[in-house]
């Protein structure tokens, strides 16, 4: 039979492993989360930089691609005013407005706004367009889609529109 210590002995050994176990399990899981927490920081940074990277290159596409519908609109927007007729129409109207006697109700109703109207109106309608306006080196609207701005010198606020204009530019605007 075992003396006394030798069987103090024997029941400690297990005790010990018993506690070294669940020690090192605690040890283990803590050490995988701080190396796991450590290494997701530099994952996310870079799923971050990626992803910045790659909005960038959206937005530069998206820009590029409204430069050239705009410079496509500019171009139909001139060859629409170059065609003949629309052309006499513009200088018909701005002629008529020259006149000291000729006032905003005269060029409402001027078969020359009206046909200007029907013909430009639809080209509005098909680009989406909100209108159009026909205005004369001092900035009097003579003509426009809608009936209120006739008659009025509502273009020296939006100078940048007004000058670029004046510079022979095709102008397309935000709404105004």
């Amino acid at each position: 039979m075992a003396n006394p210590t030798q069987q103090n002995s024997l029941y400690k050994k297990p005790i010990q492993k018993r506690l070294s176990l669940p020690l090192f399990l605690t040890l283990a899981i803590v050490t995988l989360l701080s190396v796991g927490g450590l290494g997701i920081w530099p994952v996310e940074k870079q799923m971050k930089e990626n992803l910045a990277a790659q909005l960038k290159i959206v937005l530069s596409g998206n820009l590029e691609s409204l430069r050239v519908w705009a410079e496509g609109t500019k171009l139909d927007a001139q060859v629409l005013v170059n065609q003949p007729v629309i052309h006499q129409s513009l200088i018909s109207l701005l002629e008529m407005a020259q006149s000291e006697a000729i006032g905003p109700d005269v060029l409402r109703y001027s078969v020359e706004l009206s046909w200007l109207r029907k013909s430009l109106g639809m080209a509005c309608k098909t680009y989406g367009f909100i209108g159009f306006v026909v205005f004369d080196t001092s900035a009097l609207e003579v003509g426009a889609l809608l009936e209120k701005p006739i008659g009025t010198r509502e273009l020296d606020r939006h100078f940048d529109f007004f000058y670029r204009s004046l510079q022979g530019d095709t102008v397309v605007s935000q709404p105004f």
